[in-house]
C-alpha cells in the first residue's frame, strides 16, 4: 500500500528513486526476518516464556538495527537527490522493524490472529491514505512515509501489548553469538532479494534509464498483495512443523499444494491485471502504468515460479538447514540478476528484461524443488542442520 499510495503523486522517475529506498528499507527487514524472526518460529515447541526471552533480544537488536539502517538511507538519500524522503523513511524505519518482528513473536505464541488484526489495522490506516490520494492527488510522498510509520508504530503497540514481549539487553551479544552462523545464513537468504532488487533498479537505471527501471518495479509492485500472501507461507507453516509430528515427506507433501494453489492465484491475478481497463490501472500506479502494464505478463510468470521457491525455503527453514537455504538463494539472485542484464544490454527492452527474469525464475524454481525431493529422501524425521 506504501507504493501504490506514492505512485498517485510521483512521476516514473521519481518512483524509480524511492523504490531504491524502499529496496533498502526491505532489505534491513528481510535480514531481520531471517535472522531474528526464523529463529523464534523454531522456538515454537518452547514454553511461552522462552518464546518471549527470545523475542525480547529480537526488538532489542532490531531497534539497533534500525538506527545503523537510518544513516544509509540518509546517504543514499543525499545522492540521489530525495533527501527529505529518505529522512522521512529514517524516522519511519524503527516503528517498521519492530512491529515486524513482534510478528514473529505472535505467530510463536500461538497468537496468529493478533499479527493479522495488527497487519490489518496498517493496512486499513494505509488504505484511508491511498484513497484519499486518490481523490484529492495531493498527499506529499514525505507524508505518505511518515503516515506509514505512524502506522507500523499503533500496530506495534498492539503487538507488544498482545505478546508480553519486552526489549532485553543484558548479554545480547552473547545471545547473538550463540547461533551466530545459522541466523547470518537466515538473515541473507531473506535479504539478499531486497538487495538484488535495489542492484537490479540500479543496473537498469544505468542501462536503460530510470523510466524504464521505474516501469518494471512498477509492475512488481502491482503483485504485492500476492507477493504478500506468498511470504506469509513460512510464518504459518515453520512453528506447525515444530508442533506437529508429521514427517518431513508429509510436510513436503502440504508445501507442494500449496505452491499449486498459490501459483495459480498468481496467473488468474496477472490475466486480470492485463484486460484491466487503462482507467482503473492509473488508479492503481498512476502515470507508472502505462510502462508497467506491458510487462506485467512476464512479471507475472516469474511471480508464479517464486512461489514455488517460496515452498522450498519454507521446508529448509522448518528443518533448520540455513546452509541449503543459503546456497539456493544466491543461485536464484545470479540467474536472475544475470540474465537481465544480459537481455538489458544484448537487447535493451523493458520486455527482454521482464522475460529474462521469467525464463530465470522458473529455470531456478526447478532445480529448487528437485533439490526439495532429494532433500526430503535423505533427510530423517525432526533432523535438525544448524
Amino acid at each position: 500500500m506504501l507504493l501504490f499510495a506514492i505512485a498517485q503523486t510521483a512521476t516514473v522517475s521519481q518512483f524509480g528513486a524511492i523504490t531504491l529506498l524502499v529496496a533498502l528499507v526491505n532489505t534491513v527487514m528481510c535480514f531481520n526476518r531471517g535472522a531474528l524472526g526464523t529463529p523464534i518460529l523454531l522456538v515454537s515447541n518452547l514454553r511461552p516464556h522462552q518464546i518471549r526471552t527470545e523475542s525480547g533480544y529480537a526488538v532489542t537488536w532490531s531497534a539497533g538495527s534500525a538506527a545503523a539502517s537510518a544513516l544509509l538511507l540518509a546517504l543514499v538519500g543525499a545522492l540521489a537527490g530525495s533527501l527529505p524522503t529518505a529522512l522521512a523513511f529514517c524516522a519511519a524505519v524503527p516503528a517498521v522493524l519492530i512491529q515486524d518482528v513482534l510478528r514473529y513473536s505472535a505467530l510463536s505464541c500461538g497468537r496468529p490472529l493478533a499479527a493479522v488484526a495488527s497487519d490489518g489495522l496498517w493496512a486499513l490506516l494505509m488504505a484511508a491514505l491511498y484513497v484519499l490520494n486518490v481523490i484529492t492527488n495531493a498527499v506529499p510522498i514525505v507524508v505518505v512515509v511518515l503516515w506509514w510509520g505512524v502506522g507500523g508504530l499503533v500496530a506495534g503497540l498492539m503487538l507488544a501489548a498482545t505478546t508480553g514481549v519486552r526489549p532485553r539487553w543484558h548479554r545480547i551479544l552473547g545471545w547473538w553469538t550463540t547461533y551466530g552462523r545459522a541466523r547470518i545464513r537466515f538473515g541473507c537468504v531473506q535479504a539478499l532479494i531486497p538487495v538484488a532488487t535495489a542492484l537490479f533498479i540500479f543496473t537498469i537505471t544505468l542501462i536503460l534509464g530510470s523510466a524504464v527501471a521505474g516501469g518494471l518495479r512498477g509492475a512488481s509492485t502491482l503483485f504485492g498483495p500476492i507477493a504478500m500472501l506468498i511470504s506469509a507461507l513460512p510464518l504459518a507453516f515453520v512453528p506447525h512443523a515444530r508442533r506437529s509430528n508429521k514427517t518431513v515427506a508429509d510436510q513436503w507433501r502440504i508445501l507442494v499444494k500449496t505452491s499449486w494453489a498459490t501459483s495459480a492465484i498468481t496467473i488468474a491475478g496477472t490475466i486480470v491485471l492485463v484486460i484491466l481497463p487503462a482507467h482503473l490501472g492509473r488508479l492503481l500506479l498512476g502515470d507508472v502504468w502505462e510502462s508497467a502494464v506491458a510487462v506485467v505478463p512476464y512479471v507475472g510468470l516469474e511471480a508464479a515460479a517464486n512461489c514455488w521457491m517460496v515452498g522450498v525455503y519454507a521446508m529448509t527453514q522448518a528443518q533448520g538447514m540455513s546452509r541449503a537455504s543459503l546456497w539456493l538463494r544466491v543461485l536464484e539472485v545470479l540467474l536472475k540478476q544475470g540474465a537481465a542484464v544480459f537481455a538489458a544490454f544484448a537487447i535493451g527492452t523493458a520486455i527482454a528484461v521482464a522475460g529474462a527474469g521469467a525464463v530465470a525464475a522458473w529455470l531456478t524454481a526447478v532445480v529448487s524443488v528437485a533439490f526439495a525431493k532429494r532433500a526430503v529422501r535423505d533427510l530423517a524425521p525432526h533432523r535438525m542442520e544448524s
